[in-house]
């Protein structure tokens, strides 16, 4: 920001060639009025930071925009008024950031890959959202996540119940870690909710976690679950089952697996809906295992696009 000039005060050459240049642009520089600058642009390239002195009148952008490339923009004296413009503000830079707070605490930046705010430059300090009531932070990108449940938590018909055995870790060594071992014929069920943060409309992947510790007869054995299931909602009759089925090869000894059923479609369903189940160890279509499934977890991947619901029972 110029200052006044008196009568016998003299501009050194460069700030006289900064004031026709900024008089080409539509920039006006003089005292009391501030910056103001009408349909032009500031184009701003240098190696050395910027100090603007607003002396307390503000910045007005009006019809055109400000580009900052290659250096800092201070401002020397707070601004009482506000800082307006109809137009973008653009950080033209993969590397420059914007500072908050008296002391930098915080800042914001594109560093070409990732948008990234730093709440932490100071002292860490917490970044809070104020969405209002029933409003929340929503994800047009979903995210997964899982809903798990531990095999030995899940119930089971009686007479087709499996039995209890333990984990084996890598040398057969026996965990002392409890579980049930399915063989073929043997069932368990359980139920869960579809979780708040579910993101409405999106598919399914029923999944199950499990440990062959039994050597596979043949080098590669198959394991096929079967999974009975329906999805029931409040204040509605309970729909009728669907069975889907899914067979994995076991090929080594103590390992973990991981069996994913095919997607089951979720056009329809909501937070709160209520996923039933019953998985079953069906026969193998061939070299079936000769050795129990111990149950790790089972459950669901799922997409999220919210922290929660912005409401009890409504997404």
């Amino acid at each position: 920001m110029a200052k006044g000039l008196g009568a016998t005060d003299r501009l050194p050459r460069e700030d006289v060639r900064a004031r026709r240049a900024n008089a080409r642009l539509g920039i006006q520089t003089a005292e009391p009025s501030g910056l103001t600058v009408s349909h032009a642009g500031i184009a701003v390239v240098a190696q050395s930071p910027i100090l603007l002195d607003t002396s307390g009148v503000g910045l007005n952008i009006a019809e055109t925009y400000l580009l900052i490339s290659g250096t800092d923009l201070t401002f020397a004296n707070p601004i009482t008024a506000a800082v307006t413009t109809t137009n973008d503000i653009k950080m033209d830079s993969d590397t420059g950031e914007i500072f908050f707070g008296d002391g930098q605490d915080m800042s914001v930046v594109y560093n070409g890959t990732n948008g990234i705010i730093n709440t932490s430059l100071v002292g860490a300090s917490d970044l809070v959202l104020t969405c209002g009531a029933a409003k929340t932070l929503k994800l047009t990108t979903g995210v997964y996540k899982d809903t798990n449940m531990a095999g030995a938590v899940l119930s089971g018909p009686v007479g087709l119940r499996p039995g209890v055995v333990n984990f084996l870790d890598s040398a057969g060594a026996d965990t002392a870690i409890a579980t049930y071992g399915v063989a073929v014929g043997e069932v368990v069920s359980g139920s869960f909710e579809l979780q708040h943060d579910y993101m409405e409309g999106t598919d399914l992947v029923f999944h199950v976690h499990w440990q062959g510790i039994t050597l596979p007869g043949g080098g590669t054995d198959n394991v096929k679950w079967q999974l009975t299931y329906t999805i029931a909602r409040d204040g509605a009759v309970v729909a009728p089952v669907t069975i889907i089925v899914k067979e994995s090869a076991v090929t080594t000894q103590y390992a973990m697996n991981r069996s994913d059923f095919a997607a089951i479609t979720g056009t329809s369903l909501l937070i709160g809906d209520q996923f039933l189940f019953t998985l079953a160890r069906i026969a193998a279509s061939a070299d079936g295992y000769a050795g129990e499934a111990l149950l790790a977890t089972v459950g669901i991947h799922y997409q999220a696009d919210t922290l929660g619901s912005r409401q009890v029972t409504t997404k």
